[in-house]
């Protein structure tokens, strides 16, 4: 959604990833961009994620067979950092997992993997949740900023008025 922002006021380097147009690098460079984050504000278009809702009474039972999080742990709005668990043991991947109501799971997964993330969460669903109550909704046509830096609190809070 925001591409012609980025190529034609931002004036970033556009590339192909994912199926996407990524800005990946813009004239003030990496170093300096990189440095501005770290002691001020960033905002990041990563759009390109996996943005995928799980619901339902056995939603938080899905998600901890395919990942390490312990949805019982987190509160209403907190997120974890997790990963996606292979039959073997081994690690698929990462993923950011948000729960918003104790039915109601928001998770991102990685832009280039996301398919096959959810290639691999179906299977299980298939195999073993056969009848239950949980339903995995991916969200193809929604964008998604990521705000990170020190300052970044401050300026949500005043731009959402707290």
């Amino acid at each position: 959604a925001l591409y012609n922002f980025h190529k034609d006021t931002m004036k970033a380097r556009i590339v192909p990833f994912a199926g996407y147009h990524m800005p990946v690098s813009y004239p003030l460079g990496g170093v300096a961009e990189h440095l501005h984050c770290r002691k001020s504000v960033g905002l990041f278009d990563v759009s390109h994620m996996g943005q995928v809702r799980f619901r339902g009474k056995h939603a938080k039972d899905l998600l901890e067979r395919v990942t390490v999080v312990d949805t019982q742990a987190l509160n209403h709005g907190q997120a974890s950092l997790s990963m996606l668990m292979l039959p073997s043991g081994g690690i698929k991947d990462d993923c950011i997992i948000t729960k918003l109501k104790d039915d109601d799971f928001y998770v991102v997964f990685n832009g280039a993997c996301k398919y096959t993330d959810l290639e691999h969460i179906n299977q299980v669903k298939d195999a073993e949740f056969k009848g239950k109550d949980v339903s995995i909704e991916y969200k193809e046509d929604r964008s998604l900023l990521a705000i990170q830096g020190p300052k970044s609190q401050g300026l949500l809070e005043k731009v959402l008025g707290y």
